[in-house]
């Protein structure tokens, strides 16, 4: 039987969100205009979405 994890417990285990955060704060360089916060929330509900249907 699959594993199923909460949307937190799946943050906390699968992602490192302070790397995921540095990635964007470095594309900042090239994209000055970027929200560093909702680009880091859009991240993670992509890695979200993609374990919810099995990827």
């Amino acid at each position: 039987m699959k594993r199923t994890y909460t949307r937190e417990e799946f943050i906390k285990l699968f992602l490192n969100v302070e790397h995921i955060r540095q990635g964007v704060e470095d594309m900042k360089r090239f994209h000055p205009d970027l929200d560093v916060d909702k680009e880091v929330q859009r991240i993670i509900d992509q890695e979200w979405i993609g374990y919810e249907r099995g990827y």
